[in-house]
């Protein structure tokens, strides 16, 4: 959706411009249509990607694996460059984003180690299992 005062192209379900913050016009007639049909595609195809890597031996060693990784890699990126414009405006990055990633880069980890020890103590005290063999 185009804004009427700055000329900037917003996302077609925005309310309010992303540039400039004038409250854009509703457009009715909007085709959900295409948008239902991309994502209904994509979700069916990586749930076949699923259901084959699970149900199949296919992925008994690493080489299949990888082989399989890579046609999960070549699904996302088709969806990625067919749906190009919509996704791109995903990695544009607004004024505090340095300070954002900066905190994912130093918590990401630290959050990593509460996980793997939480779970190794509750493996070790509910189940009586622990992931040193």
């Amino acid at each position: 959706m185009i804004c009427s005062k700055c000329k900037y192209n917003n996302i077609h379900l925005a309310t309010y411009c992303s540039n400039c913050g004038q409250k854009l016009s509703i457009d009715n007639n909007i085709d959900y249509n295409i948008p239902v049909k991309k994502i209904s595609i994509f979700f069916f195809t990586i749930l076949a990607y699923i259901f084959i890597l699970n149900f199949t031996t296919f992925g008994n060693n690493y080489t299949s694996l990888l082989i399989f990784d890579s046609f999960f890699a070549i699904i996302v990126l088709t969806f990625f460059i067919f749906d190009f414009k919509s996704t791109i405006r995903l990695f544009k990055l607004k004024k505090n984003a340095f300070i954002v990633i900066f905190k994912i880069i130093i918590f990401a980890p630290l959050f990593a180690l509460v996980v793997h020890f939480t779970a190794n103590f509750l493996n070790q005290s509910v189940f009586d299992n622990s992931e040193i063999i």
